[in-house]
């Protein structure tokens, strides 16, 4: 504080793959014991305020068991300072197997108080911030698990109602749509029809 330079320390998770009969987990440790470090700690003993710490919705890759959402967290600094970060999967998707998608790509930006932003890489070290400045950070989600367009339509109502999956994403991925929370069951069986007349069938 006080015009001095500053760093913080905290570990931040991801997606885990899903599995033949199982999603992944959500911003889940890749490390087994770790815990993330509460918003509070930081906010009390560095310079910063976290304005956002929530699930990175339609990170997650598409499947009939779909993989795990990555998480977006939203600094804001208090005082010029610098910051330095390791985080992988930034230039290569998280792949899916037997038909499944994907997940998102690692993702960082320096939102400075001008209101310009700077894509970062996937590890800095010492990169100067400024008060005002904010930093986005979102981490990779994980890879699917078999055809998105067999996956149960509550399961992709669910994932809507609870922001894991956006409605878009569930009618372009998963063929099922969603109004006001719930499948339309007709709507639905008619989407994946045409989307499995729009792909054709899946390699074995």
């Amino acid at each position: 504080k006080g015009g001095e330079p500053f760093q913080t320390m905290e570990i931040l998770y991801g997606g885990i793959p899903a599995i033949p009969g199982k999603d992944g987990l959500d911003g889940h440790s890749w490390w087994p014991e770790f815990l993330a470090v509460p918003a509070e700690y930081m906010e009390t003993y560095y310079p910063m305020i976290v304005e956002e710490y929530a699930v990175r919705s339609d990170s997650c890759g598409a499947g009939e068991f779909r993989g795990g959402c990555g998480i977006k967290k939203v600094y804001r600094f208090l005082a010029d300072g610098r910051i330095t970060y390791q985080d992988d999967r930034h230039h290569t998707f998280p792949y899916g197997v037997n038909g499944g998608k994907p997940g998102a790509s690692s993702k960082k930006t320096l939102i400075r108080a001008s209101g310009e932003g700077v894509d970062l890489p996937s590890k800095v070290r010492d990169v100067p911030v400024f008060e005002g400045d904010r930093l986005v950070f979102e981490t990779a989600g994980a890879g699917g698990v078999g055809d998105p367009l067999t996956r149960n339509p509550e399961a992709v109502a669910k994932d809507v109602r609870w922001g894991l999956v956006s409605r878009e994403a569930a009618e372009s991925e998963y063929g099922v749509v969603v109004k006001d929370g719930s499948v339309d069951s007709g709507a639905t069986a008619s989407r994946r029809e045409e989307l499995k007349n729009q792909r054709g069938e899946l390699p074995e």
